[in-house]
């Protein structure tokens, strides 16, 4: 007994650091995210070679859309999005996230294909339908991945496949916008931007149905040491038991209320940045559509780069505890958003038209917003790892509702899309919410397990214990 009981643990043991199912998962699930945001962000090039009236490489229709029609799709994903947030978080902690995802991209690729024909035939009102109802079913993808990377990624390698994960929506934005702005280009047009991503996302969310799981009970092929590693590092064996949340305690919780003040904040500068980038750099400093998407694309790939560096960094500090997770959080959220403010302060006081001067702000300030997804975002799974799903939809829920208004204000602000000025106040906006939304983290935000995450059975000791040995 004694001697099958030491072979389990060594069978176990050997598992830690090296290379299994567990980052398959991740490898699969970063390709998953990384289409989802293909999906999110392409439409911010594609919507502007719809209504470039100066292509003459394809035959294609184009349309009068102003600016303010134009702000209606960039938002419209968002308006479906925001309804799923809170029922997906919970449906995905009950019953997995695998399925979905899964369908969640199959759905969006069957839309992708349907866009072009809904323009030709309802116009911007109907592409708003379609791109509400893409958002509707992508509700699921962030709770269900929170659910999902809870369940599959042992403490000691929460940041560096969290992140690894979660990088998968850079990729997707780099890929999206240089691609977009070429094939818009060609002779295919704006259309062949819709039909491609509704192949590829067909066939992602395809083949994460086959080989995807919701958790390693789930898994039929993962060795029992892996299972085991992973589960004893959860502390949880077998089957997860499901527990209801304490939602009141949840939604009185000071550091809960932080992390999601922190991540309407990162929202809004993000999508901010993300929708009116190509129209800045088109209108405001002249670059065509084909150009725009590329240089549009340069910023994410240097955040891509910095966050992959800066994720190896954090991690080596948390697992030799030369610092703590909360200092770790709140100095990745502050490097993430004050720095973006920053330099959206600075953008303001370039001078017109010094085109390599602003595009080095730019990149500057995306490359320090990747960092606060090593802040806020994993947060979540630090307060509660039981109930991170649920947790994220919540936050998810708050901040796009509220960034949703973002495209609005931008649309009454910018009243001249070439006047550089106009364009310095709507930076400054996402600026300022980004500066109080991160202060308020920093007063209130906590990195550790919270006692309502504690459920039937389980004592404050064992978790004070827990905390100790993991930290």
């Amino acid at each position: 007994m004694v001697a099958g009981k030491e072979d389990d643990e060594k069978e176990t043991t050997k598992h830690a650091g090296r290379w299994g199912v567990r980052h398959q998962q991740g490898i699969m699930l970063f390709f998953c995210m990384a289409i989802a945001y293909v999906i999110r962000t392409s439409i911010s090039v594609t919507v502007i070679a719809m209504v470039d009236t100066t292509n003459t490489s394809s035959s294609v229709q184009i349309f009068d859309w102003n600016k303010k029609i134009q702000n209606y799709v960039l938002g419209s994903f968002y308006w479906g999005y925001v309804f799923m947030q809170i029922p997906a978080g919970q449906l995905s902690y009950r019953y997995g996230g695998k399925w979905f995802v899964g369908l969640a991209l199959i759905i969006n690729g069957f839309i992708s294909f349907v866009i072009p024909f809904a323009a030709g035939k309802g116009g911007w009102k109907a592409v708003c339908v379609c791109r509400s109802l893409q958002g509707f079913s992508q509700g699921f993808v962030i709770p269900s991945f929170h659910t999902l990377l809870g369940r599959w990624a042992p403490f000691a390698e929460r940041n560096r496949m969290g992140n690894f994960i979660y990088t998968g929506s850079t990729l997707g934005t780099i890929l999206a916008m240089p691609f977009s702005g070429y094939l818009s280009s060609t002779k295919y047009g704006w259309p062949s931007i819709f039909y491609l991503i509704g192949c590829l996302s067909t066939i992602i969310g395809s083949l994460w149905l086959i080989f995807g799981a919701d958790s390693p009970a789930k898994h039929k092929n993962i060795p029992f040491g892996e299972r085991n590693y992973i589960e004893m590092s959860l502390g949880q064996v077998g089957n997860e038991k499901m527990h209801k949340a304490p939602w009141k305690k949840i939604l009185l919780s000071k550091p809960f209320l932080a992390t999601a003040v922190a991540h309407l904040g990162a929202v809004w500068g993000f999508f901010t940045v993300l929708n009116e980038m190509p129209t800045f750099l088109k209108t405001a400093l002249g670059v065509n559509v084909s150009q725009s998407g590329f240089l549009s694309a340069i910023p994410y790939l240097v955040s891509w780069i910095t966050l992959l560096i800066y994720s190896t960094v954090a991690d080596y500090l948390i697992n030799n505890k030369i610092m703590e997770v909360t200092t770790m959080r709140k100095m990745n959220n502050t490097i993430g958003t004050w720095g973006p403010a920053t330099a959206m302060v600075l953008l303001t006081f370039v001078p017109e038209r010094h085109f390599y001067l602003t595009m080095a702000i730019v990149v500057l300030m995306v490359s320090l917003d990747a960092i606060n997804s090593l802040g806020f975002f994993m947060n979540y799974i630090d307060l509660s790892p039981k109930f991170a799903g649920m947790l994220v939809s919540v936050g998810n829920c708050l901040a796009t509702t509220v960034s949703n208004l973002g495209p609005i204000i931008t649309g009454l602000i910018l009243k001249d899309p070439t006047s550089m000025q106009q364009w310095r106040l709507v930076f400054l906006v996402p600026a300022g919410i980004y500066f109080c939304s991160n202060l308020i983290f920093l007063i209130f935000g906590k990195g550790d397990r919270q006692t309502w995450d504690i459920v039937k059975g389980e004592t404050a000791k064992d978790v004070d214990e827990e905390l100790i040995e993991k930290n």
